[in-house]
């Protein structure tokens, strides 16, 4: 998409329930910031595999990408894993 606009998060990766209490109810990593909060994956990901984010979640992340479909999708990125 050529209208892609790109932004940079820093926030904590925090597993979340979505469509809780319905049929369809999900776990999905979110990337926790300031003042917003989106699903996350890898741009370069496609939805229907494992997040290669998992394994980090509690962990905070700085990460540039651009929002589609309400989910963050991230083109870099670097994970703190100390926390601190």
């Amino acid at each position: 998409m050529a209208d892609q606009q790109y932004l940079q998060l820093e926030g904590q990766l925090e597993l979340r329930i979505f469509y809780e209490n319905t049929k369809n109810q999900l776990f999905g990593l979110y990337l926790v910031a300031a003042d917003t909060s989106y699903l996350i994956r890898p741009a370069d990901s496609p939805p229907d595999i494992d997040n290669p984010f998992l394994p980090y979640a509690g962990n905070y992340i700085t990460a540039t990408g651009y929002v589609e479909d309400d989910v963050f999708l991230a083109t870099y990125w670097s994970i703190r894993e100390d926390n601190d």
